[in-house]
């Protein structure tokens, strides 16, 4: 990854924690880091970058609303959790925010034998996958995770 996007601004989607924009920001010219969740973006606010990074709360479908600045691309563990039904809507917003001849780099965790996900809690008409999720608190809720072989991230 560091090498991908040594010397280039960056956009990534759904950067959580920050963990992925540390590693990007390695070597990166710049990194505009966007989340929609202003819990997990106030962690990522609070670590050291060895590039500039900026941040933004901001809906992953939703498309730039100028030109296109990023000539790099960033969608670390995010893709799992696209709406199937919503999957064209988040390319063309993700594409939105990226030069031609842009360096994407998209990446999820997938199902092993060593690391098996939960049972799936349901699907729905789209075809998503849902799981239930504990927080530390207790509190359950359900969430889409989307698991993908070869043959379907191709689809």
């Amino acid at each position: 990854m560091t090498e991908l996007f040594a010397g280039r601004r960056v956009f990534e989607v759904a950067c959580g924690t920050g963990y992925w924009t540390q590693v990007a920001a390695e070597r990166a010219r710049a990194v505009h880091a966007t989340d929609f969740n202003d819990d997990t973006l106030a962690i990522a606010r609070a670590k050291t970058y060895a590039a500039p990074v900026s941040f933004e709360r901001r809906d992953a479908y939703a498309p730039a609303a100028g030109p296109a600045q990023f000539d790099g691309g960033l969608v670390g563990l995010w893709l799992s959790h696209v709406d199937l039904a919503r999957m064209d809507e988040f390319l063309r917003a993700f594409n939105s925010h990226l030069q031609p001849g842009a360096r994407v780099l998209m990446f999820d965790e997938r199902a092993t034998e060593e690391r098996p996900n939960p049972p799936a809690s349901r699907f729905d008409e789209a075809g998503n996958r849902y799981e239930m999720r504990r927080l530390q608190d207790g509190e359950r809720f359900e969430i889409i995770k989307n698991l993908f072989d070869r043959a379907r991230l191709r689809r």
